[in-house]
């Protein structure tokens, strides 16, 4: 079996091609000029080097695929057109290839994300794929939102699954990175604000193995599937389980206001402007960490292909924070 996976350079596509691997199937990868692929081995892939605006190399890399997992994308930009772009052209671009070039495609899965839905108003009532979204709360979660309206379009002529995984972390993620550096160097634990904030996580293996997992049913073909944990967790959670793993004795919890996430946010922007590079942190994600339930449902997974997370946040964050230390992170 083959599968391209696109993403590869990145968090979640490299952790994909390590579980495509190990499923025993050839995979292919598309690079782009400016890729580097850190974490995946050269000679354990066939690398497809060009850019997504080239309808030609596209069909030449679709072709003779047998799963094509979708996983490339812009996190981090300053204006929607980039988020646009990135998201959505290019998600178009690939499914184009794919009905030219490999009408017999077994399956493509669309990474998408939590954020093209909106923060769930109580903790008794969190959302699930039947919530229709109407406005996302970020650029970001708009280009997804765009790019999954993109993704049904084809529906019709390509066997494709939708995956909406919650916030990620694992070995290699750099987005929650310095949090967990800030913790292992002090003893005081920051939180987003005053009320109790809960949130649906998912470990990186669970997510990959999620995603294979949906690949073997037919049950999924069509099908939005929120891939994530059955617990949500507090902030209190995450520092616990990393005190826990870091072995400290003390790691004292100091809620931040609002307002100063905010500020941070505009000032992290102000600078990524200046540097003309847009920064991992900014207004967009403060306004993410001031909502009080992040949270989705994991029943339709269970349902369907009987997906459950295996994880725990203790192992997880262990893991993740060995990795860190074992390459020279922490």
């Amino acid at each position: 079996m083959k599968v391209l996976i696109t993403g590869s350079g990145g968090f979640v596509g490299s952790h994909l091609v390590d579980e495509f691997l190990r499923r025993g199937y050839t995979v292919s990868v598309i690079v782009r000029k400016e890729t580097t692929l850190r974490w995946v081995n050269p000679k354990t892939v066939t690398m497809w080097k060009g850019s997504y605006d080239d309808a030609s190399f596209l069909q030449n890399a679709v072709q003779n695929q047998d799963i094509i997992v979708h996983s490339a994308g812009v996190l981090a930009s300053s204006n929607y057109e980039g988020f646009y772009k990135g998201n959505v052209e290019v998600t178009k671009n690939l499914l184009d290839a794919v009905t030219i070039a490999n009408p017999t495609l077994q399956r493509f899965v669309h990474i998408s994300s939590l954020a093209v839905a909106l923060p769930s108003p109580l903790l008794e009532d969190p959302t699930n794929e039947h919530v229709i979204v109407q406005e996302p709360l970020t650029k970001y979660g708009k280009s997804k939102l765009e790019a999954e309206k993109v993704v049904h379009t084809f529906m019709e002529k390509i066997p494709i699954s939708i995956v909406r995984p919650p916030a990620i972390y694992g070995p290699r993620d750099e987005a929650i990175y310095d949090y967990f550096r800030l913790l292992s160097e002090g003893f005081i634990a920051p939180i987003m604000g005053f009320d109790k904030k809960r949130m649906s996580l998912i470990h990186i293996n669970d997510l990959v193995r999620g995603i294979y997992e949906l690949c073997q049913s037919e049950k999924t073909i069509s099908q939005t599937y929120y891939l994530t944990s059955k617990v949500y967790y507090t902030w209190n959670d995450i520092i616990k389980a990393t005190k826990v793993a870091l072995q400290k004795r003390i790691l004292i919890p100091i809620p931040l206001p609002h307002f100063a996430i905010l500020f941070n946010g505009y000032i992290s922007t102000f600078f990524g402007r200046i540097r003309k590079k847009p920064p991992v942190f900014d207004r967009e994600k403060a306004k993410n960490f001031t909502q009080r339930h992040w949270i989705c449902s994991h029943k339709k997974a269970l349902y369907d292909f009987q997906f459950e997370q295996q994880i725990t946040l203790q192992t997880g964050i262990q893991e993740t924070l060995d990795w860190y230390k074992n390459n020279g992170w922490l």
